[in-house]
């Protein structure tokens, strides 16, 4: 059985019609060279029973397998010791480039900030917190789970977010009163988000 439920972004559902290997389950079902569906378990876009695999694994009859057939790509080259700001035993700050994602994606492993600077630096790194994809700022990571805790605590007790806008007239955002924004955002499971100043067919209205 096949869903598509998603199909609009390259996600397809199935459940397996017979027992094997992932990958020739899923080349048969979806009529697709095996080669290609080997490229998207190792990009990490296949999922067996809601959870991520990377390898060719056995899987019986009815079991539910995701894929995702068209991954988003993060194609940036970063020299990333250059990208270093500080870093001590514990924690690494880093000028995040835009256009990469601070964590795997759903749908890409390994075209992301945490993965490749991990891999560059052969060190774990763990998350503290995140910029949006189409960010560049400062990052911090912590280099161990104590110092990840320490610094989530910290965000969540004597941290604050002051957030600026450069806009393209600012004479006239000056002239408009003080009060609510209003603008309306694509609905889609995706990001970044798109909104708009004018109401589109399916947008949902919000008020900032």
């Amino acid at each position: 059985m096949q869903q598509n439920r998603g199909f609009e972004y390259g996600v397809i559902h199935i459940h397996s019609l017979y027992d094997g290997p992932i990958v020739e389950i899923v080349s048969m079902q979806l009529e697709i060279p095996p080669q290609e569906v080997q490229r998207l378990l190792d990009f990490g876009g296949i999922y067996f029973e809601n959870r991520r695999i990377t390898h060719n694994q056995e899987v019986e009859k009815n079991n539910l397998v995701r894929i995702h057939t068209r991954p988003r790509r993060f194609l940036r080259q970063v020299s990333w010791p250059e990208r270093i700001l500080w870093q001590d035993s514990d924690y690494l700050v880093i000028d995040k480039p835009s256009g990469l994602p601070c964590h795997p994606t759903v749908d890409n492993l390994y075209e992301n900030v945490i993965t490749q600077l991990s891999k560059a630096l052969n060190q774990p790194l763990f998350l503290t917190h995140r910029l949006d994809l189409p960010t560049s700022g400062v990052l911090v990571f912590a280099k161990n789970k104590k110092s990840q805790s320490t610094f989530n605590k910290a965000l969540g007790s004597s941290v604050f977010k002051i957030y600026e806008a450069l806009v393209e007239h600012p004479n006239r955002v000056l002239e408009i009163p003080l009060g609510p924004l209003t603008h309306f955002m694509e609905p889609s499971p995706r990001a970044p988000k798109v909104v708009h100043k004018d109401k589109i067919p399916g947008s949902l209205h919000l008020r900032t």
